[in-house]
C-alpha cells in the first residue's frame, strides 16, 4: 500500500511539473532587427485561429527600437507573431513565450 501511494505522489509531481503554467503574466520585448520600419505587430495564441488587433495602432517601430508587451492571464505558451514591414512583407514566427522574453523581428 505504501509503495502505491509513493508511486501516485511521484506521478502527480511529474504531471504538475510537466503542465504549462496557467494564468501567469509574461513580459516580452520585440526588437526590430529588420533594417526597416515595422508598421504593424500582431500576436495570437497558436491555439487561436484569429489574429489579435494591431498592437501598434498606427505607430511605427524603427530599426533597432524595442516594443514591450505584457500578457496577463497567459494560458498557452505557444504564440504566433507577425510583423508588417514597411516594404509590405510580413515577418512571422511561432515562439514559446514561457521560455523566451525577447523576440527579434527580422
Amino acid at each position: 500500500m505504501l509503495n502505491s501511494v509513493k508511486v501516485a505522489v511521484v506521478a502527480l509531481c511529474l504531471a504538475v511539473a510537466a503542465a504549462p503554467a496557467i494564468a501567469q503574466t509574461v513580459d516580452l520585448r520585440f526588437v526590430n532587427r529588420s533594417g526597416q520600419n515595422v508598421v504593424a505587430l500582431q500576436t495570437s495564441a497558436s491555439s487561436n485561429p484569429s489574429w489579435e488587433a494591431d498592437l501598434f495602432n498606427g505607430r511605427v517601430l524603427g530599426p533597432g527600437q524595442v516594443f514591450s508587451l505584457r500578457i496577463n492571464r497567459l494560458q498557452d505558451c505557444s504564440y504566433d507573431v507577425r510583423a508588417l514591414l514597411a516594404n509590405g512583407v510580413w515577418s512571422t514566427g511561432t515562439f514559446d513565450i514561457c521560455s523566451t522574453t525577447t523576440i527579434n523581428i527580422r
